[in-house]
């Protein structure tokens, strides 16, 4: 199911870096590689059509929270059976999930942090810069696309910005992952 979030969040962009002075990326990336619950809020601007989009999702164990303009669902696995939790006026519905009941205003790929490695990046002042040989290993057959990624580090939680390039635009992604292990989902009634 976290799997499903992270598609949902899109280039959840991010590796880690290499080197001296990695520890505290490695210890970060470690944590997330752990994590039963985390926040994340992804902005994205300069976006064709769109302008800028934010997106807030949360994960607790086997329950997602998703919000974008508009778009407001839960996830909730219970036995082998996952379900959607959906407004329809002022109350919430509960029905089986299928990938079918999403209808996103943009394409999302799956990019997990999870899968991140602190030895592709280089610290640089505060910040770690995915190195371009690594682009690949995140991005896949979209790495042609990106221009930068950096990840900033403030005690338990971490920011990932990020630039691609598409169609002629300059796409600017900030992925801020914040409460990790903190985090907890009541589901609506």
């Amino acid at each position: 199911m976290k799997k499903i979030l992270s598609g949902l969040i899109l280039l959840l962009l991010v590796t880690l870096i290499s080197g001296c002075g990695n520890d505290k990326l490695e210890k970060t990336l470690k944590k997330m590689s752990d994590a039963e619950s985390y926040s994340m809020t992804l902005t994205m601007e300069n976006i064709p059509i769109f302008g800028t989009m934010e997106m807030k999702a949360k994960v607790d164990g086997d329950k997602e929270y998703f919000y974008m303009t508009g778009l407001e669902f839960y996830l909730s696995k219970e036995n082998e059976t996952t379900y959607i939790y959906t407004k329809v006026g002022s109350t919430w519905e509960k029905t089986e999930y299928s990938e079918a009941d999403l209808d996103l205003p943009i394409e999302v790929d799956e990019v997990d942090p999870k899968d991140f490695d602190a030895k592709w990046f280089k610290k640089e002042d505060d910040k770690y810069i995915l190195q371009e040989e690594y682009y690949e290993e995140i991005f896949a057959e979209e790495a042609e696309m990106v221009k930068s990624l950096e990840i900033e580090i403030d005690d338990d939680d971490f920011i990932i910005y990020y630039e691609m390039s598409l169609e002629g635009f300059v796409i600017k992604v900030t992925l801020e992952i914040t409460d990790i292990n903190k985090t907890t989902i009541k589901l609506p009634k």
